[in-house]
């Protein structure tokens, strides 16, 4: 999922909160641009855009659940125990 200027719900409601943009929502310039400070401060190529690099960065726990189930996976797709 990627998040941008125009993208509306909860999963922009998170984003802001994560940022430190009013929450409506809404994802319009002020939500961009916070995402680009946010980006830009962990070196991430600040384009405003909320894909899987932010998300990590916003989240750090979902990578590593990402991760796990990625792993469980591959052990049940390789006959290995999970």
């Amino acid at each position: 999922m990627m998040y941008r200027k125009g993208s509306t719900g909860e999963g922009v409601k998170e984003i802001q909160r994560k940022v430190g943009a009013t929450v409506d929502g809404i994802y319009g310039p002020e939500t961009e641009q916070k995402v680009r400070e946010f980006q830009k401060d962990r070196a991430i190529s600040p384009d405003g855009i909320v894909g899987p690099i932010t998300i990590s960065k916003l989240n750090p726990s979902l990578l590593e659940i990402l991760r796990d189930a990625n792993r469980k996976f591959w052990n049940v797709m390789l006959g290995r125990s999970a």
